[in-house]
């Protein structure tokens, strides 16, 4: 699971970055609300990164930092137009618990 969720995080994070890039483009030409969210995700996408490097030996470090991409994709997702921060927290959320579980069964 380990491997998983490793992987699982970088692959996201990368969809994120390039994701939250563009939309931090777009916003600065159109909505400042989007700018701001797509900052944040790319702050979600780094820790994500994180994540995902950690989850291979330390997966409860791995957890603590998906749970922290997941806590501010919610807030950034609520008050923005970028929504698809509801998805990547809930990814994150669900990389925590594989995170969670693989630290429990050392």
């Amino acid at each position: 699971m380990r491997i998983a969720s490793g992987i699982i995080s970088i692959i996201v994070a990368l969809i994120i970055l390039f994701q939250s890039f563009t939309a931090s483009i777009v916003g600065n030409l159109v909505d400042e609300s989007l700018a701001v969210a797509g900052a944040g995700g790319l702050w979600i996408a780094i820790l994500l990164i994180f994540a995902g490097a950690f989850a291979f030996k330390l997966p409860r470090v791995a957890a603590y930092f998906s749970v922290i991409a997941a806590l501010m994709s919610f807030p950034l997702a609520e008050n923005s137009a970028y929504k698809d921060l509801y998805v990547w927290g809930g990814i994150a959320l669900l990389v925590t618990i594989f995170n969670y579980i693989e630290s429990k069964r050392k």
